[in-house]
């Protein structure tokens, strides 16, 4: 797994999660996600849906792109000072190599095709 493999699996799980929150597609024991559930309590109209489907998008992008960037040594994670981690696949083949930050930005804020 490369370092892009890693970043695109925390942008699929991103997405996976939109999914689930807007109702796109349901839990694998066909239930509904907690966040689906507590949206539909706030009665929204469609364009203000749009809006709050756009502001978790970007929360999560911003949660993502602050864990892989703390993974990869580029940020901070929580308090903790700014270091490298070393995470490796079960082949052994080390995807916080140091390109981790880059492949993160391109897939969660430049190019958007993933």
């Amino acid at each position: 797994m490369t370092s892009r493999d890693f970043a695109k699996a925390f942008h699929y799980e991103k997405e996976n999660l939109l999914d689930l929150y807007f109702e796109r597609k349901q839990t694998p024991n066909n239930h509904r996600a907690e966040v689906s559930i507590l949206i539909d309590r706030l009665h929204l109209d469609s364009d203000q849906k749009e809006t709050l489907h756009k502001m978790v998008d970007s929360v999560i992008t911003d949660v993502m792109y602050a864990i892989l960037l703390g993974l990869d040594g580029s940020g901070t994670i929580g308090n903790l000072r700014q270091q490298d981690y070393n995470i490796t696949d079960e082949e052994g083949n080390t995807v916080t190599d140091g390109e981790l930050g880059d492949a993160a930005y391109d897939i969660f804020h430049g190019d958007q095709s993933v």
